[in-house]
């Protein structure tokens, strides 16, 4: 994303952060739960200087909803 480029003459950088989460088969965790996980890895993503993916941790992936 980083190289679109130039516009109408003006130079914009485009860049992004993702947030990642995952349920394992079996996972007995809410659709919200995994949601939450998710934005949890983009804040950390955008805290760590933006323009980067960040996982949320398995054991939290796996882990019972609560």
């Amino acid at each position: 994303m980083a190289q679109l480029g130039a516009r109408d003459g003006v130079c914009r950088k485009v860049t992004a952060s993702l947030g990642v989460a995952t349920a394992a088969p079996g996972w007995d965790g809410t659709p919200e739960t995994l949601m939450r996980l998710a934005d949890a890895a983009l804040y950390a993503a955008k805290g760590a200087g933006r323009d980067c993916v960040r996982r949320s941790p398995v054991e939290r992936d796996n882990a019972s909803a609560g």
